[in-house]
């Protein structure tokens, strides 16, 4: 699964409404909807209620869970990208501080 799925799924659910999700990452809307119909057949269940006219959308209990779930995966690669980034930098490595008893 691209992980944009996940990003996009996330700014849909933030943003309220897919339109809007689409307006705020500068993708179209037929393709953002393409993106949530991915994921309901990869995941086989309905993620969002989406109301008439698709401009509100109300979660379903796996979609909170998918959208849980995807905060954290997304957390998690932003973090390993700023690690390796730091690496590369000379960032990286374990510093050891200690006081004598007299402080």
């Amino acid at each position: 699964m691209d992980i944009e799925y996940y990003r996009n799924f996330i700014a849909i659910v933030e943003a309220g409404s897919i339109s809007a999700a689409a307006k705020q990452i500068a993708i179209a809307q037929p393709a953002l909807s393409n993106q949530l119909k991915v994921l309901q057949k990869r995941f086989g269940t309905q993620r969002l209620h989406v109301r008439r006219g698709g401009h509100s959308i109300e979660l379903t209990d796996a979609g909170c869970i998918l959208y849980n779930k995807a905060k954290y995966i997304c957390s998690a690669e932003n973090s390993a990208l700023k690690e390796i980034v730091d690496c590369q930098a000379g960032f990286s490595g374990t510093l050891r501080i200690s006081l004598s008893p007299s402080m």
